[in-house]
């Protein structure tokens, strides 16, 4: 191993041994289990790249590499931090969506008005924030319509002759 050859950027050779002090270690006496199953730790650092365009990369290579169906690959680290954290935003986000839904069913007391203020702020390409904005019924300043309760009714505007 200490006479591999190693090319640089600038085109110039080294073998290993001249670059590195290069120890054999005997392996590891001891069998690492999980869950009653064999357990080998792979660990690896990015370097000028960022674990979002890097795992894709390692996933590629892995299911390239096509290993039995006896050895099962968990990939975990910061990966798996990140996963679970964006699992666990996207149930706060879910609920913190429940909890404003209930919020105007409450103070509008019908199911349509929430349904529809959600659909407007939560989805900007959706057909009925189109519908609604060529609409020529509604006008969005309320100056000039009324409030009936929790409904606003509001009137369309004409521009002056």
């Amino acid at each position: 191993m200490s006479n591999t050859l190693l090319v640089s950027t600038t085109g110039k050779t080294a073998t290993l041994g001249a670059l590195a002090a290069i120890t054999e270690t005997p392996g590891e006496t001891e069998i690492r289990r999980e869950n009653l199953q064999r357990l080998v730790a792979v660990t690896a650092r990015f370097e000028g790249v960022d674990l979002g365009s890097g795992m894709p990369a390692v996933q590629k290579a892995v299911n390239g590499l096509h290993l039995p169906s006896s050895i099962r690959v968990e990939y975990g680290g910061q990966y798996q931090e990140q996963q679970r954290s964006f699992r666990e935003l996207l149930k706060v986000l879910f609920l913190a969506l429940l909890l404003l839904f209930a919020v105007l069913l409450f103070e509008f007391r019908t199911f349509s008005a929430p349904t529809a203020f959600l659909l407007l702020r939560f989805s900007p390409h959706s057909v009925v924030r189109r519908a609604l904005n060529h609409s020529h019924h509604l006008q969005r300043s309320l100056p000039y319509g009324h409030d009936h309760g929790h409904r606003v009714v509001a009137k369309k505007r004409h521009p002056p002759p």
